[in-house]
């Protein structure tokens, strides 16, 4: 911005001199640089990386993950483990037209998707969404949930769904595996679950693969 404002100056100093040729000059000087400028800048934007979505590996869901809103409102310990749900706009809701609820697989409404990132997951309509999450103790309140939205029930996300559950299964125990998937009778048993799990990565990897 310095040299702007010198050569700005200097034509100035040249028109109330009285010297057109040097106000000519200066005046080709500054089209000049600032043809620079926008040069540099054009080719800066060109060197940017392009923006990319999170998409689940292998195909083609979309996935946004963020913690439950408004969770100790409707839950106790007793519903302490993982999930695999919906989220569904809650058009009744008086205080939020915009809201978008999560619901546990046995219809009961856990919670909300934070007011702020609500945007994240309705550019991808206003339709029903599948999500996979936990509920545990909370630090600084009794309870504390974490979901993961998926934009398509398809391959890609069946698999990264059951990723998903392996992960709080070894990490949390199995008493945090999704109750919609215990009514097989697999209980506690930690390889019955893995055994499962790596099933329907398995054949949801095939099916990808035949595609």
């Amino acid at each position: 911005m310095k040299i702007l404002f010198i050569l700005i100056a200097l034509l100035l100093i040249a028109l109330l001199t009285g010297v057109p040729a040097l106000g000519a000059v200066m005046l080709l000087v500054i089209a000049l640089w600032i043809l620079w400028l926008l040069v540099k800048l054009v080719a800066k934007i060109c060197k940017r990386p392009p923006l990319k979505l999170e998409i689940a590996p292998g195909d083609n869901s979309e996935e946004y993950s963020t913690y439950i809103a408004g969770i100790n409102y409707r839950c106790d310990a007793s519903d302490i483990g993982g999930f695999i749900g919906t989220v569904k706009p809650d058009r009744a809701n008086k205080y939020d037209k915009n809201a978008l609820a999560i619901y546990r697989g046995d219809g009961k409404h856990l919670g909300f998707i934070p007011k702020n990132e609500t945007r994240h997951i309705r550019r991808w309509g206003v339709g029903v969404v599948i999500c996979v999450g936990y509920i545990k103790e909370g630090d600084d309140a009794p309870l504390y949930g974490r979901v993961k939205v998926y934009s398509l029930l398809d391959n890609g996300a069946m698999i990264e769904i059951a990723r998903y559950i392996k992960w709080l299964i070894d990490n949390h125990g199995v008493e945090y595996a999704p109750r919609e998937l215990n009514a097989s009778g697999i209980g506690a048993d930690i390889d019955a679950w893995h055994a499962m799990l790596d099933n329907i990565i398995a054949e949801n990897e095939s099916a990808m693969l035949g595609k």
